[in-house]
């Protein structure tokens, strides 16, 4: 039980990263995090996985 108590620890803790730095407008970075969020539960939820995609819309747009 600890275990899994831990790793849901992690798994919010990457995502209160992710918003984090998507609010600095750190796009990349809230990527990364997001990224490790779907690897430590095997998948993004919706709303992270429209979020996600909603980052790497603002990085192409920053980089035009």
């Amino acid at each position: 039980m600890a275990f899994e108590a831990q790793r849901q620890a992690r798994i919010e803790h990457a995502f209160d990263r992710a918003d984090a730095f998507a609010r600095s407008g750190h796009y990349a970075l809230a990527i990364e995090w997001l990224d490790l969020a779907g690897t430590l539960s095997g998948d993004l939820p919706p709303t992270y996985r429209a979020r996600r995609a909603r980052f790497v819309r603002e990085m192409e747009t920053e980089h035009r």
